[in-house]
């Protein structure tokens, strides 16, 4: 191999290493850079699933709530109803 060859030889290899080094440096930089977004996308997800948790156990508490004048508002009818079948049965006894 001469001398010519070996330079040319050589100068490639260092041409075709620092290709390969900017290659992967540039990979590098694509996969931290998707890496940063999904960590980001990640910390919404993680927020709006707070928020969305907040608003569950609000609705809860609401519901809990309706429910219980929902069962006053039977046991009323049922002692409405109850008077109503008294004073019917009192004004027949009268009859």
């Amino acid at each position: 191999m001469t001398l010519r060859t070996s330079t040319f030889v050589f100068s490639l290899f260092v041409f075709l290493a620092g290709a390969a080094w900017a290659y992967n440096s540039a990979a590098r930089d694509s996969l931290l850079k998707s890496r940063d977004q999904v960590a980001d996308q990640r910390a919404k997800l993680e927020q709006a699933y707070s928020d969305l948790d907040r608003k569950i156990d609000d609705l809860q508490k609401q519901q809990f709530t309706v429910q219980q004048y929902l069962k006053d508002c039977d046991r009323t009818l049922k002692d409405l109803d109850q008077a109503l079948s008294n004073q019917d049965a009192a004004l027949r006894n009268i009859r």
